[in-house]
């Protein structure tokens, strides 16, 4: 069970990103309505087009995408084809450090992942082989929540900061189902059922 103050933590995540995902989508029409007013106007695309106002605020548009670009010239968006393959919208912070990534993967997956403010991944969403999955990084960078559901089940496993395992609820790989918790060493020290 939930205390308030976990729940209240969970709240205050999923509003960040609902709001991260706004904006994302509004930067989304934007860009998108910037891109086709320079089709409309029959204009062949340069190698590089840079676009800006007095205050130094500039997109660049090359062939791969589009930049943005403050007024203190540091990169806060990047919306564009990247050269796996893949393609996505990133968007960063005042210091220029990327805070979101949504796009798509080359495997034909999409994901979105939230960064920290030193630009490690925090909470990765993914969708890959129609499967969706969830994942959550300590500040260290070690999984310490993973969700997700397959063909023969689904999961949710918690590690800790050393990412490992602390909890188990789902289908083991041998298609039972139960709920487990693990010691320090790895070691189940509760299931149900045994294992």
């Amino acid at each position: 069970m939930m205390n308030p103050d976990e729940h209240a933590s969970i709240e205050s995540r999923i509003a960040a990103l609902e709001r991260a995902n706004r904006r994302t989508r509004i930067a989304s029409v934007g860009f998108a309505s910037l891109f086709a007013l320079a089709m409309l106007t029959g204009q062949a695309p340069p190698n590089e087009t840079v676009i800006g106002d007095a205050q130094g605020q500039h997109l660049r548009l090359v062939p791969s995408g589009i930049f943005v670009y403050d007024q203190a010239g540091k990169q806060r968006a990047f919306l564009g084809v990247y050269s796996d393959g893949g393609s996505g919208l990133s968007v960063n912070d005042q210091a220029g450090v990327v805070r979101t990534f949504d796009g798509v993967l080359t495997s034909n997956g999409s994901i979105m992942q939230v960064y920290d403010t030193q630009g490690k991944g925090r909470i990765k969403i993914t969708f890959e082989n129609n499967t969706p999955g969830l994942m959550e990084f300590g500040p260290n960078g070690n999984t310490t929540l993973q969700a997700t559901s397959g063909t023969a089940g689904g999961y949710l496993r918690t590690g800790d900061n050393q990412q490992e395992l602390r909890t188990y609820i789902g289908v083991y790989s041998q298609g039972t189902s139960g709920v487990a918790a693990y010691g320090t060493n790895g070691v189940a020290t509760w299931s149900s059922p045994s294992q």
